[in-house]
């Protein structure tokens, strides 16, 4: 006999617990790049990543998602890539301008929200497709910087490539998300 969906018994949580485990690294992503521990912060930046895959396919899978989820998953990307990005601009590894526009984007966004949540109430926000395709091009770009940085892969022009794709893909995702509530709040408005 099939079944529509696997027997979860014990594990609704996992996806939270994930989510929480991506949390608590940041800190120490942060910390051993400072101390220049870079394969230990390689370590821990990559366990953050997979787990951020892990977390939302497993609570599509066994349909537990949950309100936490939606919270604090957006929340651990972001602060685990502002914290990897900050300290890796602060050591010379990326560019000032860099952080700033993926550090602009988080603050419109978080700005719309905020006025969205005054105006109308809660706010239902999911990430768009854009939005995903960005984190990861955020993601391999730092993932890309902290292998160079632990001797395990070479400078070239390529990662110049992926930061201008990751920039590109910044500000694409805040334009389409103004865009998108921009809308949405002037139907609420007049409606």
């Amino acid at each position: 006999m099939g079944h529509d969906r696997p027997d979860t018994r014990g594990w609704p949580l996992l996806p939270n617990l994930l989510t929480i485990l991506r949390l608590a690294l940041v800190l120490p992503i942060a910390l051993l790049l400072w101390w220049g521990e870079d394969g230990l912060a390689l370590l821990c930046f990559v366990v953050a990543a997979v787990s951020d895959f892990a977390d939302g396919a497993l609570a599509r899978r066994w349909h537990v998602e949950s309100r936490f989820g939606s919270v604090a998953d957006p929340i651990a990307d972001k602060l685990t890539m502002l914290a990897t990005a900050g300290m890796l601009t602060y050591q010379g590894d990326l560019p000032v301008a860099y952080l700033a526009v993926i550090a602009l984007r988080d603050i419109v966004i978080v700005g719309g929200a905020l006025a969205w949540h005054l105006r109308f109430g809660a706010v239902e926000m999911a990430p768009s497709q854009i939005s995903k395709f960005n984190t990861l091009l955020h993601f391999l770009l730092l993932l890309g910087t902290m292998c160079v940085r632990a001797g395990l892969l070479p400078e070239g022009r390529g990662w110049d490539v992926l930061m201008i794709a990751a920039l590109a893909g910044t500000f694409a995702s805040g334009l389409h998300y103004v865009w998108v509530w921009g809308g949405q709040a002037r139907q609420q408005a007049g409606g």
